[in-house]
């Protein structure tokens, strides 16, 4: 039995790649993987590897009819036994072809809010969604925006991270607030900044980098302030010591559309592993989670600095620390769940049972 992989994007910014290649070694099922070259990158794959191209220069719907022909191609030639289709745009692009020639032998995995308020495009992300094997999510929320099916729940969560245990310390002197990802929302950030700079108790340090990290630094340029530090681009193993040193996450990326109130960020398990307060923003799925360790900010406010603070002081921690450990059990019961689901139902078409069917 063989399975088909197919990518959003290069290896590098498809982590959950991996996710599935780990259930396909366990059931042990051979796998390829297709992945369109979007970044000009040498990558390599402990399969066989299909890597398609990518013009940066045309406009990315029509990459993407480009991608999906070349998709298409590869798997009429191969006959793979199943596939894993990552991300919703996969889905609507393939949805038709794989509804004739690959129905209920697909998985969809959708991991983000993308263009679901254009009618044509859910048309062919509900047709996927209907005629797969099974559906995987990364926030539970997602069910408001997309097509009525059956979903199943699987956090952006690696279990393997978990190595020590954590509780939170409270910060003498300067709190530090620290953005620790790929930067982006520059007009929240700029916010943050300007409050940052007229409230010495606070600094914000930016770890990452990204296109949008020229503006954020002209604003701090503009700003002057001491307190505000960029510290660019890490490494993975580096991303522990950072976590450890910061205060206070910084994921108040504002709300009011899906993308920001539906989604569960990385961030959301980096508080929680290790014990980290977090800043978001009101009726976000993300400070539901986040319970007692979020503090939605209001960043137009001029006092939000002062309620942070006086909110950062009185944090308990005995709460913050039961609350984590609670939701970090809950979250790894519930991908435990639907990993097996997911092997079960990739099994059944081996043997000929339509397990979950």
């Amino acid at each position: 039995m063989r399975a088909g992989i197919i990518a959003a994007n290069n290896i590098r910014y498809s982590p959950y790649i991996f996710f599935y290649t780990d259930i396909l070694k366990q059931i042990d099922i051979q796998y390829e993987l297709i992945i369109p070259d979007r970044n000009g990158l040498d990558e390599t794959f402990d399969s066989t590897l299909y890597t398609l191209p990518w013009n940066q220069a045309k406009p990315t719907i029509l990459n993407y009819v480009k991608y999906s022909n070349g998709v298409r191609k590869i798997l009429h030639k191969n006959q793979y036994d199943v596939l894993i289709v990552l991300t919703s745009i996969n889905a609507a692009f393939l949805g038709t072809w794989l509804k004739k020639h690959y129905s209920k032998r697909y998985i969809v995995d959708i991991r983000d809010y993308t263009h679901e308020n254009i009618y044509p495009y859910y048309l062919l992300e509900k047709e996927a969604v209907e005629y797969s094997l099974l559906n995987v999510i990364s926030s539970q929320k997602f069910t408001t925006f997309l097509p009525k099916t059956e979903y199943h729940v699987c956090h952006n969560y690696d279990e393997k991270r978990m190595n020590e245990e954590l509780s939170f310390q409270r910060k003498e002197g300067i709190i530090s607030i620290g953005y620790v990802g790929g930067l982006s929302y520059v007009d929240q950030c700029s916010k943050l900044m300007r409050l940052i700079s007229q409230d010495s108790r606070f600094s914000l340090d930016f770890y990452g980098t990204s296109k949008e990290e020229t503006a954020l630094k002209e604003t701090a340029k503009e700003i002057q302030c001491e307190r505000i530090k960029f510290y660019g681009a890490y490494l993975p193993d580096e991303k522990e010591g950072i976590l450890k040193k910061v205060d206070i996450l910084f994921n108040a990326y504002g709300h009011g559309i899906p993308l920001l109130d539906c989604a569960l960020s990385n961030k959301l398990y980096d508080a929680l592993i290790y014990r980290k307060p977090i800043l978001t923003c009101n009726n976000t799925y993300m400070t539901e989670m986040a319970g007692p360790l979020a503090f939605p900010i209001e960043l137009s406010d001029k006092n939000a600095l002062n309620d942070l603070y006086n909110w950062y002081q009185s944090i308990d921690a005995i709460t913050i620390n039961e609350y984590a450990a609670k939701m970090i059990e809950s979250i790894e019961k519930e991908n435990r769940t639907t990993k097996q689901y997911i092997a079960d139902s990739i099994l059944s078409l081996k043997t000929g049972n339509k397990h979950g069917l």
